[in-house]
């Protein structure tokens, strides 16, 4: 039980806006080669995880991943002039638009490597809620963190599930590569 909650706590905490514009091939095979150049870039590459790392600890949840969030932190930033040249090269209105086609690719991807086990994790968030509400081993204080930990995880499967099948066809041919530039591993 504690290794799925660990999965999610660590793979991702998303609370993804969508946004009106569908997410395409197109749309997918350019974040990832935007992604593979900005990854050459140790400058931009170290500033982008230092705002990612920030934007972590601003959240309830210092676990969340969503690229728009680290994009937020970078604004005004040396190397948000480099985000926003190169995602404008490969098609990008604005990093913010950028942000949000790579939180949707990544929620895509997520919802495929885990749709055989969400009903599974969503059963078992329900029993871990009334072990923590009946445990005698915690405070009061700890059992509403661990219930509000609880209920985002059980919040974000719930986004899981209404991901939009056509993200989901965006995403799958090309799964590999956007694990490769996400560094992304639920531990498979």
């Amino acid at each position: 039980m504690t290794r799925w909650i660990a999965i999610l706590c660590t793979g991702f905490f998303l609370s993804v806006a969508v946004n009106a514009q569908a997410l395409t091939g197109d749309t997918v095979s350019r974040f990832i080669a935007s992604m593979e150049e900005l990854q050459t870039d140790e400058s931009f590459s170290g500033q982008f995880m230092e705002a990612w790392e920030a934007s972590r600890e601003a959240q309830d949840d210092p676990r969340s991943l969503l690229l728009s969030d680290a994009v937020a932190f970078m604004e005004g930033s040396e190397g948000y002039a480099t985000l926003q040249a190169v995602v404008k090269e490969h098609g990008f209105d604005s990093p913010q638009a950028w942000g949000r086609a790579g939180d949707r690719a990544l929620l895509a991807l997520t919802r495929l490597d885990m749709a055989d086990s969400i009903s599974e994790m969503q059963e078992r968030l329900v029993g871990m809620r009334r072990e923590v509400s009946n445990s005698t081993q915690f405070s009061e204080e700890q059992k509403r963190q661990m219930r509000a930990m609880i209920d985002r995880t059980a919040g974000m499967l719930e986004r899981m599930e209404q991901v939009p099948s056509s993200d989901l066809e965006a995403v799958e041919p090309h799964r590999s590569e956007l694990k490769r530039v996400l560094e992304y591993d639920l531990g498979n």
